[in-house]
């Protein structure tokens, strides 16, 4: 293992047992007959401070593919007014709010729910959505309608591996601008959009 890689272990086993929750595992596609769907892989820890520094805390943050709640607990310890995570494995998502349930020092309430992500109703409130490459194809464009018929402009944070199908779709969108693009770690990056119209 090179140095690199222990560091990066031990910083993610230090901020789970500070944090007081268990969301290390990662889970493929568990739906056949869904194969728009991505699974769940955590946010690193590092890649979340990095992104943290762009997230204006207000309002309502929801976090698409939660799987076992690491980002709906990290967003829930800023200020927002609530945090929702949306996820369709019901097993994950027993365990995620099991997780939210033992976290420290969360700021706002926070709970995710197993849910077709295409079929939520994105509340009013939002300000920040979050995807950690959830799926794509039919659910991601169904989402983006959802978007487009919310009153006031959003914020989306992708965490994205470095090829992905949710990166070709999200940047044809002509609606949504891109604000910012930057690197993770591991060849990830980050991109970040906004549906305000210019």
């Amino acid at each position: 293992m090179s140095l690199q890689s222990r560091l990066h272990q031990i910083d993610e086993l230090a901020n789970e047992r500070w944090l007081g929750i268990s969301t290390a595992e990662w889970h493929q596609v568990h739906f056949d007959d869904r194969p728009d769907f991505r699974g769940y892989g955590p946010t690193s820890y590092r890649d979340w401070r990095a992104i943290r520094r762009h997230i204006e805390p207000r309002g309502s943050f929801i976090d698409y593919g939660a799987g076992l709640g690491r980002v709906t607990i990290l967003a829930a310890r800023l200020p927002f007014d609530r945090v929702i995570g949306i996820d369709l494995d019901r097993d994950l998502v027993e365990r995620g709010n099991h997780n939210i349930g033992r976290a420290r020092w969360l700021k706002c309430g926070a709970h995710i729910l197993c849910q077709d992500a295409a079929a939520f109703a994105i509340p009013g409130s939002t300000t920040v959505l979050y995807f950690c490459n959830p799926f794509s194809g039919k659910v991601l464009s169904n989402v983006l309608v959802n978007i487009k018929n919310l009153k006031e402009p959003v914020s989306l944070i992708c965490n994205l591996p470095p090829i992905s199908g949710f990166e070709k779709e999200i940047r044809a969108v002509p609606w949504l601008s891109l604000k910012t693009e930057f690197a993770l770690s591991y060849g990830r990056k980050c991109l970040i959009l906004s549906s305000a119209q210019t």
